[in-house]
């Protein structure tokens, strides 16, 4: 059997080449790879929602994370805190992958991120994003 895996713009196509005594066969697979990234950065408030800093983001991380699986088109979705306290840099941020800019609309809409969102909103002062597609 021969196979190649090529890369096309947006797509894997993967082709399988064997024979057997019966003749020869071929066979195409094209996977589609589009996808959409979506960074988000916040720093936070001393002290917000009964809670410090650090506190807040834990429960940030643990919250967000937490919809990993939950929603369609949501590929991966990671958090990390900032370890070198640095003044001048964000807390937190979050990096996610998307399979599309309608699954994008449809995270931003859905009733598990909403909830999440309304605390996050309570606990930062500022936030910067970037959404890009791939």
């Amino acid at each position: 059997m021969n196979k190649s895996i090529t890369f096309d713009s947006k797509f894997i196509v993967i082709t399988l080449k064997f024979g057997s005594f019966a003749g020869n066969y071929n066979s195409t697979y094209k996977i589609h790879i589009d996808m959409v990234k979506h960074l988000v950065f916040w720093k936070l408030k001393e002290e917000a929602a009964g809670n410090d800093k650090a506190t807040n983001a834990k429960l940030v991380k643990e919250k967000l994370e937490a919809l990993n699986g939950q929603i369609e088109g949501l590929i991966k979705l990671e958090v990390g805190i900032d370890f070198t306290g640095n003044p001048a840099d964000h807390d937190i941020a979050l990096y996610s992958e998307l399979t599309s800019k309608e699954a994008l609309n449809g995270y931003q809409e859905n009733p598990l991120h909403k909830a999440v969102q309304s605390f996050v909103r309570e606990v930062v002062n500022a936030r910067a994003c970037v959404d890009y597609e791939i």
